[in-house]
């Protein structure tokens, strides 16, 4: 029963190291990029990484940077060594032991893009062995959006012809619960629905020109359907006002006429 014991002591034990040593991660990190969302094509990108070092030591640690930015030049820093690196996406090197510290600091350009399109500015990982572990590890990512004028103009017409799509919609919908003909209205919402999908299908292959034509052909149809809807709208609601007010006229000039007739009768 003892050794029983004993030996579930030892497989636990073992389960438990297994575990830890899976769930160790050598490196994390912070990062500061500048522009922090969203940056124009051509236009210059700075960021800085800092990397921190656990207590779990590897026996060999290699650094794995990976550029998504145009003309980069990334500069480490680490135990007093310092490196510079010009023009290269990809870049690799062995981490001293005791490394405690890591900063990392990068200049370039954004991407040419012909789309509203995510890039990663670096991504880290760092490759660890541990006795007969061996593997690659996640760090972190510096992500960043790219676009260009043309982009960011044709992106805002699309989300502003959405905006008003939705509006139209809902007089229209308004309109034909209240019996009112709108199969015209309708019509032009469809055309414009069409308009704006082959806007967004546009700009999702690059041709951000003609994705900027679609959505404000769009724009115009929908501002033309909002009008006409409102006066629509505006009329029902005069009729609707006109119906409740003639019945109260009509009982008031009841009213009159009933005293009007009573006062006859008082003067004989």
């Amino acid at each position: 029963m003892k050794k029983y014991w004993i030996l579930l002591l030892i497989v636990v034990g073992a389960g438990m190291n297994v575990c830890t040593a899976q769930e160790i991660k050598f490196l994390s990190g912070n990062y500061i990029v500048t522009p922090s969302n969203l940056v124009e094509m051509g236009q210059p990108i700075a960021a800085d990484i800092n990397l921190v070092a656990s207590e779990y030591q590897p026996d060999l640690a290699r650094l794995n940077l990976s550029i998504g930015i145009d003309e980069p030049i990334v500069k480490v820093d680490f135990d007093g060594q310092s490196k510079t690196f010009i023009q290269e996406k990809e870049i690799e090197f062995d981490i001293p032991p005791n490394v405690k510290t890591i900063n990392i600091s990068l200049k370039g350009n954004a991407p040419s893009v012909e789309k509203l399109t995510p890039i990663n500015v670096a991504v880290v990982r760092v490759y660890v062995e541990y006795g007969e572990r061996k593997e690659y590890q996640d760090v972190l990512s510096v992500p960043l959006k790219v676009t260009t004028t043309l982009i960011s103009q044709a992106l805002a017409e699309i989300n502003s012809g959405e905006q008003e799509f939705n509006q139209a919609k809902q007089l229209v919908d308004y309109l034909k619960e209240k019996g009112i003909e709108v199969s015209s209205l309708e019509k032009k919402l469809s055309n414009a629905r069409e308009l704006l999908d082959t806007a967004r299908e546009l700009h999702d292959r690059g041709e951000a020109d003609l994705a900027l034509q679609n959505a404000e052909a769009a724009i115009e149809i929908l501002d033309d359907v909002i009008k006409e809807a409102n006066t629509l709208k505006k009329k029902h609601e005069q009729k609707e006002k006109t119906k409740k007010i003639i019945p109260a006229g009509i009982v008031i000039l009841a009213i009159l006429i009933l005293l009007l007739r009573k006062k006859r009768q008082e003067l004989g």
